[in-house]
């Protein structure tokens, strides 16, 4: 059961109306018509036209800054694609450095040619291990069967001259008239042992009249094998990781350009003799500075 009567509701809420409506006269009392306008006024404003315009130039300002957080994000994920190139590209920077320092050493050491620096410019796939283009022709003083080696040893010889350009026929290459006349040095063998008397006197004739080097001929290049085959001239014992080197002979190969190192001895059937296998340079298949020597 309610505690007040419909009537005594009834006049509670006339009672709090009146005592309203003398609150907002005695407010209108103290203030001005002129406040009353200006309020009034500053309201519109605010709600038509300030606060509209704070709005879109507040999303303006944020849709700038989304849009550069955007871009940037997206030069961020392509600098990190680059990330693998890059590292690429140093790393190729450094190979060619190494290349061009080991290449200049080598030219020190063959300070008694003339000799001309160039870049490889060409090397088609389909005779990879036939020949290469150089920058450089006969303007530079290039003839044909000049020599050319590169960072590690002789890679073969001028075959075609232009006035800017010359091709160079590779050692690798199949022809088996581009032969070279070799030398195989031997490895002298320190047995570790002190001879006395007759014996050390025996051990030192045995090894001064023993070969230091044996002499042949680079006959031709085995793809299968991947290396040169050499005949030898005379009969000596090769052995695996002997130095091959030219040895000057026929006047078209300097003396003492490394070629490379033994990497199988076969012996011939039914006849006597061996076949050399020798494993050409390291790098013979990347490389991309060279010189060519002119052979007084």
């Amino acid at each position: 059961m309610s505690r007040f009567t419909r009537t005594q509701k009834i006049l509670m809420c006339l009672i709090g109306f009146f005592l309203a409506l003398g609150l907002l006269f005695q407010g209108m009392r103290q203030a001005s018509i002129g406040d009353i306008g200006y309020s009034v006024l500053s309201y519109l404003k605010y709600g038509l036209i300030d606060y509209p315009l704070t709005s879109i130039k507040n999303f303006a300002s944020d849709f700038s800054n989304l849009w550069k957080v955007q871009e940037e994000n997206d030069y961020l994920k392509e600098q990190l694609s680059m990330t693998e190139n890059y590292q690429a590209l140093y790393e190729n920077a450094q190979r060619e450095k190494r290349e061009l320092q080991e290449l200049l050493n080598m030219n020190e050491s063959l300070s008694d040619f003339n000799i001309i620096s160039a870049t490889v410019i060409g090397r088609d796939v389909s005779y990879w291990n036939d020949q290469i283009t150089l920058n450089v022709g006969s303007n530079d003083g290039i003839q044909e069967d000049m020599i050319v080696v590169n960072s590690q040893g002789v890679v073969g010889k001028v075959h075609k001259v232009q006035d800017s350009t010359c091709i160079v026929k590779l050692l690798t290459c199949e022809d088996k008239s581009n032969k070279v006349a070799v030398r195989i040095n031997f490895q002298n063998e320190d047995t570790g042992n002190e001879d006395t008397g007759e014996d050390a006197q025996s051990e030192e004739t045995d090894s001064a009249s023993r070969a230091e080097s044996v002499e042949g001929i680079l006959e031709s290049y085995d793809a299968d094998e991947g290396a040169y085959v050499v005949s030898l001239l005379d009969e000596q014992e090769v052995k695996e990781g002997m130095r091959v080197v030219t040895s000057g002979k026929g006047g078209v190969y300097p003396s003492g350009l490394f070629v490379g190192t033994v990497k199988k001895v076969e012996s011939l059937e039914n006849q006597l003799g061996q076949v050399i296998y020798v494993e050409p340079l390291s790098n013979f298949q990347y490389f991309d500075y060279v010189s060519v020597i002119e052979v007084n």
